[in-house]
């Protein structure tokens, strides 16, 4: 929490969602809270987690693009491929993004990750680096 300013804003900025979550939740129920507070029914956010918690993942053997924030803001065992290394029996291909897990899809740097996305669709058949 504390290793940069940035991280302790981010963790401060979750824990004022995670309050003000308690007090929307109390006030209106869990449904509506979840809505008010992000925007997505809570159905769809209950169905997403009860698929992601059934899925199992297999190793395949095809060349995986990953797609990697440049910033860390979560604690990860494998910096480098995040886990991903045995799932791509062709290899992996890193894309590193500007901005973390979560802003990398925000602007300015959903504008890089849609070009590197781009890319890759557009030369599929590349070999793996």
């Amino acid at each position: 929490m504390f290793a940069s300013k940035k991280h302790f804003i981010r963790r401060k900025e979750l824990l004022k969602i995670q309050i003000l979550g308690l007090f929307l939740k109390l006030k209106h129920g869990k449904e509506k809270q979840y809505e008010m507070q992000f925007n997505v029914p809570y159905k769809m956010e209950h169905n997403h987690s009860i698929a992601t918690n059934s899925y199992t993942i297999t190793p395949q053997d095809i060349v995986i693009d990953l797609f990697r924030a440049q910033e860390e803001i979560n604690f990860v065992h494998d910096h480098d491929l995040l886990g991903w290394k045995k799932m791509g029996g062709k290899g992996i291909r890193k894309h590193m993004v500007p901005g973390n897990h979560v802003d990398m899809f925000e602007k300015p740097h959903v504008d890089v990750l849609a070009d590197k996305l781009q890319y890759v669709l557009d030369h599929k058949n590349l070999k793996s680096v």
